[in-house]
C-alpha cells in the first residue's frame, strides 16, 4: 500500500524530483465493499509534516485528480473531536447545497458562505442554519 500510494503521488503531483517518505499507509478498517460501491478509504501518514502539506495543497490546487481513470479524493484526518464540531453543521451545508449556494467548511469548525457581498463565516450551528433558513424566505 505504501508503494502505490508513493506511486500515486508522484505520478499526480509534480513532485519536482523530491522524495516524499510515508511513514505508513492502509485502508481504514471495515468489509471489502462490492465491486459497484465505492473503495475504502486509504489513510497515508506522512514522515513529514511538509510533504503532507505539500500534498493537500498541491490537491486543492489541482482540483479534480484522475488516476489510472479513476477520481481521487484527498483530505486531511480530523481529530474525532473536530468531526463531531463539524458534523453539527451538517443541515445547513445540506440546505445551502440544495439551494445551490456556494459554501465551505473552513478548519477547524468554521462555515463560510459565499454572498454576493462577500463571504459570512459561522463557528455556530444554530446561528448558521438561522441565517440560511432566513435567506429562503
Amino acid at each position: 500500500m505504501m508503494r502505490y500510494m508513493g506511486d500515486l503521488i508522484s505520478t499526480v503531483f509534480d513532485t519536482s524530483g523530491r522524495q516524499m517518505e510515508i511513514e505508513q499507509a492502509h485502508r481504514v478498517f471495515g468489509p471489502r465493499p462490492n465491486p459497484e460501491d465505492r473503495p475504502r478509504p486509504i489513510l497515508v501518514r506522512f514522515l513529514r509534516s511538509g510533504d503532507r502539506d505539500a500534498v493537500l495543497r498541491a490537491a486543492r490546487e489541482k482540483g479534480e485528480i484522475q488516476y489510472e481513470r479513476n477520481r481521487i479524493q484527498i483530505f486531511p484526518d480530523f481529530a474525532r473531536t473536530t468531526q463531531l464540531k463539524r458534523e453539527k453543521f451538517r443541515e445547513s451545508r445540506r440546505a445551502l447545497h440544495a439551494r445551490g449556494v456556494k459554501f465551505a467548511m473552513m478548519y477547524p469548525a468554521t462555515l463560510r458562505i459565499e454572498t454576493s457581498g462577500g463571504y459570512k463565516h459561522f463557528v455556530c450551528p444554530k446561528e448558521a442554519l438561522k441565517y440560511v433558513t432566513e435567506m429562503g424566505q
